[in-house]
C-alpha cells in the first residue's frame, strides 16, 4: 500500500523497497507498516554525497491503534475466479512532516573551538580571505563586540565556515581595538588571522646540516629531512606529515643543506626550490610537498560555455622570462690550490707540471709527424691561465674563442700556446723540444662567482605581420640565479637547467571573478578561452582571494578572484620579495683553515731537544681545531715527543710510541671545552724529545708536524 512517494529519496510504506533503500519500521498499534529513510544527500543539504542517507528512527504517530466504525464487507463472487476490490479504511489520522537539519546557509566562525559568530560583522567586503602564495592563507574580519562580553586573543585558533565546508583554519596573528567615542562597551575588534603554515615563519632551524649521504652512505633523501626537520624544529605546532610522500617521488638531495639559523619557512623554500616540488599546509594542519608534475587538480575549469567565470583578463609578458639562466653559488666551486690566506688569484690558482713526452701524465696521446705530442690536459677545467713556461721559457697563450686575432710569438723558445676557457686542453702552435718540461699556473675555471648557463631557444620578435622586428634586439632574455652552498660544477648545471624548464616558455597569466568555491593555489586548472588567448591550457592557480557578499552565491557567500600562470611559477610578487630578503641571510659559515706545516728533518733522523724548522709566522687568528703528526719511519725503542710552542709558551704535546706504524697519523684534536686560539702575527715552533722505552732506541726519520685553525 502505497502512501506516497519522494521525488528526492522516498518515502513508502508496507516494506515496499524505495529509491533511497529500506530498513527499521513504522509502527502504528499492532500493524506494522513500513519505513522511513530521506535521502539527504539528493536535496543538497550541507555537501552530503548524492549516495548518503539519514535514518530517523521510527515514527510513532500519537494514540494507540487506529479507532475506525467501518468493518469489512462480504463480497460477493459470481462466475469464475474475479478481482476483488476492497474499500480503503477511512481514519481521522495523518503522517506529521519530519523536521530536517544539517546543513547552514551563511559564514561561522569559532574562535578556539567556540561559535562565535554572532560578534562576526558581516557587511559587503569586511570578511575576505587571501592566499599570497602556495600554502599562505590571510583573513580578515571584524568584530562587534557591544556587552564586553568576549575579546579575541592573538594566538587564538580561527575557523571560517561557509555553507558547511571549512574555507580557512588557522591562527589569529594581528588584531587591533577600535572604540566608540563616549563608551567602554561598543567596540570593533579588526583581525589578522594566517593560517597554519605562518607557524613555520617563527620556528627556527638552529644551525644544522643535512649532509647529501645519510649514515650509511646512501644518497640522502629529501622525505627523511623534511620529516627530520618537522620532528625537531616543529615540534608541538600541531603539524603533520601525511602530505609528505616517502615513497622516494621526491628525490634525493643534489647538494649538502648547510642552515645557519634560517626560519623552518625559508628551509623548505629552499628544499623546494633544489628539488623541483612545492609545500603548503592545508586547513587540517596537514604538511604537503608535491612535486610540479604531481600538483593537484582544480575542481572545475574554465570554457568560452562553462559560465563559472566573469571578468576574465589575459596576460602574455615577457617580466620573469629568461630562456638564458646562470647559476652562481656563493662557494668556489673548486677548491683553490693555496691556503686562501693571501687572496686574490694566486691564492686560487693551480700550478701542474708536464713532461712533454709520449704517456707521461697528463699529455694528451695525439702526436704530430715527429712524434710530439699535441698539448697536455690540465686536472680541471681552466677559467684563466697566469703563466705557462717550456723549460723555465715565458710562454705567450691565448684563449681561442676570445683572444686569437694578432696573437703572435715572442721569439724561438715560445711556442704560442692556445686554450679554451671552460675546457682543460692546452695546445701548442709551434712545435716544442721532445720531452720539454711545461709548468701551467692556471685559475680553476669554476673559482668564486664563476656560473653555468643553461640555454633556452631565444625569441624571434616579430610584428603582428609576421616581418622580424630587428630594433626589438636578439631575443635573448638572460638572468641570473643565485643560490647558496652548492659546492659542485653539475649541481649548479642541474639548478639551471630544472629552473629553466619551469620557467617554460613566455608567460601567460590569467585573472577571472568565480562564485565557485573550491580553488587554492597549487592546484592546476584546464582552462580553454581561445578568444582571450586562453588556448587550451594548464594553468597554475597561484592566488585566490575572496569578499564576503550580502547575498547567498550559487554555493557559498564569497566571490573569489582567481590569479593563475602557465608556467610552473609557484611563488608571486610577495613570494618574491620573501625569496629576494632570504638570499641576503647568511649561509652556514664554511670554515676556512690555515695550517703551519713543520718538516722535522727532511729524509733524515730528527735528534731530540732542538727545533728543527723555520718558525711560522700565523697569519690569520683563528681557533686552533687540531694538530697531526707522522713519520716515514717511527722511532725505534723510545717514545717520540712533539712540543707546539705559541711564542715560546707550550700549547700542545703530541707523542708517537714506537708500536706507531710508518705513515699512520697521530692526531690530537683540540676540545671545544678548552679552546685554544692563535692570533694574527704569533709565531709557532715545534721542539722534539725523546722518551726511551726499549734497549736499542733509534730517533724517527722523515717527521712532519701540521697545525690546523678555523676561521
Amino acid at each position: 500500500m502505497e502512501l506516497g512517494r519522494n521525488p528526492y529519496g522516498g518515502v513508502e510504506l508496507g516494506g515496499l523497497p524505495t529509491p533511497a533503500a529500506t530498513a527499521g519500521a513504522i509502527k502504528t498499534g499492532s500493524a506494522q507498516l513500513g519505513v522511513l529513510r530521506l535521502g539527504l544527500g539528493r536535496l543538497g543539504l550541507g555537501g552530503i554525497p548524492s549516495d548518503s542517507f539519514t535514518e530517523v528512527g521510527f515514527i510513532n504517530p500519537l494514540g494507540p491503534a487506529i479507532a475506525t466504525a467501518e468493518h469489512w464487507f462480504t463480497p460477493k463472487v459470481t462466475g469464475g475466479p474475479q478481482f476483488v476490490a476492497a474499500l480503503t479504511i477511512r481514519s481521522g489520522e495523518r503522517w506529521f512532516s519530519p523536521t530536517l537539519t544539517g546543513g547552514k546557509d551563511g559564514v561561522f566562525l569559532f574562535l578556539s573551538g567556540v561559535d562565535r559568530t554572532q560578534y562576526l560583522r558581516v557587511d559587503i567586503g569586511t570578511v575576505t580571505i587571501e592566499s599570497q602564495t602556495i600554502g599562505r592563507w590571510h583573513t580578515r574580519f571584524d568584530l562587534h563586540v557591544s556587552d564586553a562580553s568576549f575579546v579575541p586573543v592573538l594566538g587564538q585558533t580561527c575557523i571560517i565556515q561557509d555553507f558547511g565546508r571549512r574555507i580557512f583554519a588557522g591562527c589569529i596573528s594581528e588584531v587591533t581595538t577600535d572604540r566608540f567615542m563616549s563608551t567602554d562597551q561598543e567596540v570593533v575588534y579588526h583581525v589578522t588571522a594566517v593560517d597554519k603554515s605562518g607557524i613555520c615563519d617563527h620556528r627556527v632551524i638552529t644551525g644544522k646540516t643535512y649532509a647529501v649521504t645519510d649514515q650509511f652512505g646512501n644518497p640522502a633523501d629529501v622525505a627523511a629531512v623534511i620529516l627530520d626537520i618537522v620532528f625537531n624544529y616543529l615540534n608541538g605546532e600541531g603539524i603533520t606529515t601525511a602530505g609528505v610522500p616517502q615513497d622516494g617521488s621526491l628525490g634525493t638531495l643534489p647538494s649538502d643543506l648547510n642552515f645557519n639559523f634560517p626560519t623552518v619557512t625559508s628551509a623548505f623554500d629552499q628544499i623546494a626550490s633544489l628539488t623541483g616540488t612545492v609545500w603548503w599546509v592545508d586547513a587540517q594542519g596537514v604538511l604537503f610537498f608535491a612535486s610540479l608534475a604531481a600538483l593537484p587538480a582544480a575542481p572545475f575549469g574554465l570554457t568560452e560555455t562553462s559560465r563559472n567565470w566573469r571578468n576574465l583578463k589575459a596576460t602574455k609578458t615577457t617580466t620573469t622570462y629568461y630562456n638564458k639562466l646562470y647559476a652562481v653559488s656563493n662557494l668556489n666551486i673548486v677548491p683553490g690550490a693555496g691556503s686562501g690566506g693571501g687572496g686574490g688569484a694566486g691564492s686560487l690558482a693551480y700550478t701542474e707540471t708536464f713532461t712533454l713526452s709520449p704517456g707521461q701524465p697528463g699529455v694528451l696521446p695525439q702526436l704530430d709527424p715527429n712524434g710530439v705530442p699535441v698539448g697536455f690536459l690540465t686536472s680541471v677545467a681552466i677559467g684563466s691561465i697566469i703563466s705557462i713556461t717550456v723549460d723555465g721559457h715565458a710562454q705567450t697563450f691565448y684563449d681561442f674563442v676570445n683572444n686569437y686575432h694578432g696573437q703572435q710569438r715572442s721569439g724561438s723558445t715560445d711556442y704560442l700556446w692556445v686554450f679554451v676557457a671552460t675546457n682543460n686542453q692546452v695546445n701548442w702552435t709551434f712545435e716544442p723540444p721532445l720531452g720539454s718540461t711545461i709548468v701551467i699556473k692556471y685559475v680553476p675555471y669554476a673559482s668564486t662567482n664563476t656560473s653555468l648557463a643553461q640555454y633556452g631557444t631565444a625569441l624571434t620578435p616579430l610584428n603582428p605581420q609576421g616581418d622580424p622586428l630587428g630594433t626589438c634586439g636578439s631575443g635573448l632574455y638572460e638572468g641570473v640565479l643565485q643560490v647558496q652552498n652548492i659546492s659542485s660544477q653539475a649541481d649548479l648545471n642541474a639548478i639551471a637547467a630544472s629552473e629553466l624548464a619551469r620557467i617554460g616558455g613566455v608567460p601567460t597569466l590569467a585573472e577571472y571573478e568565480t562564485e565557485f568555491p573550491g580553488l587554492q593555489p597549487g592546484q592546476i586548472q584546464s582552462i580553454n578561452v581561445p578568444k582571450s588567448g586562453l588556448d587550451n591550457l594548464e594553468m597554475l592557480i597561484t592566488e585566490v582571494s575572496g569578499s564576503y557578499r550580502v547575498a547567498a552565491l550559487h554555493e557559498g557567500s564569497f566571490v573569489w578572484t582567481v590569479k593563475a600562470r602557465n608556467n610552473l611559477d609557484p611563488g608571486n610578487w610577495v613570494k618574491w620579495y620573501e625569496r629576494l630578503i632570504g638570499r641576503t641571510a647568511n649561509p652556514l659559515p664554511v670554515l676556512q683553515y690555515e695550517e703551519g706545516t713543520f718538516v722535522l728533518g727532511a729524509g733524515s733522523s730528527v735528534s731530540s731537544g732542538v727545533s728543527l724548522t723555520n718558525p711560522y709566522i700565523v697569519g690569520r687568528t683563528g681557533l686552533m681545531v687540531e694538530i697531526v703528526m707522522a713519520a716515514a719511519v717511527p722511532p725505534v725503542d723510545q717514545t717520540l715527543v712533539v712540543q707546539v710552542l705559541d711564542n715560546g709558551i707550550i700549547i700542545a704535546t703530541l707523542s708517537m710510541p714506537a708500536t706507531t706504524l710508518a705513515n699512520q697519523l697521530v692526531t690530537l684534536t683540540v676540545p671545544k671545552a678548552n679552546q685554544l686560539y692563535v692570533y694574527k702575527g704569533d709565531v709557532l715552533n715545534v721542539n722534539v724529545a725523546y722518551q726511551v722505552t726499549g734497549a736499542n732506541p733509534a730517533p724517527a726519520t722523515g717527521v712532519t708536524v701540521k697545525a690546523r685553525w678555523a676561521m
